[in-house]
């Protein structure tokens, strides 16, 4: 087997691609069945096929381990900082929807107060008007009244 494969691709004397192996489809497949575009996973630092490890591998492993765990916290500080940024949208949305309720609110008591002024400014000129009609008539009939003893 190859340095970088999982499953055998060839066999051992043709170096064409073994029916069906590849592709997962087993050995029936035949000649008239297209095969499928071979997907190898490629290995990084690969140590060889001897038993132990050299004097390098562990400065090699622990650079891979640095790295994949930079790799991983970056991730989780994405992730924090976009749930974060989430939840401050959600606030801000929040907030304003209230504030909008809060100011028709306090608009519509508003628009109340001043139509009810409206209204009971028109009703105290109406009173005024017609006092003013009825003082007016009373002030006749006394001048009549006046006139009359006189």
């Amino acid at each position: 087997m190859g340095r970088y494969t999982t499953v055998q691709t060839y066999s051992d004397q043709n170096t064409k691609v073994v029916s069906g192996y590849a592709t997962g489809e087993g050995p029936t497949n035949g000649p008239a069945m297209k095969p499928k575009a071979l997907m190898v996973e490629k290995v990084d630092n690969v140590s060889g096929s001897c038993a132990g490890a050299g004097s390098g591998e562990f400065d090699l492993y622990r650079a891979a381990r640095r790295r994949e765990l930079n790799r991983l916290d970056e991730i989780e500080r994405k992730k924090k900082a976009f749930e974060e940024q989430t939840q401050y949208e959600e606030k801000v949305a929040r907030n304003r929807k209230e504030a909008e309720e809060r100011t028709a609110k306090n608009a519509e008591k508003r628009k109340r107060k001043q139509e009810k002024k409206r209204l009971l400014a028109a009703k105290f000129k109406e009173s005024k008007e017609e006092s003013n009609e009825s003082d007016e008539e009373e002030n006749k009939h006394k001048m009549m009244r006046s006139n009359e003893d006189i």
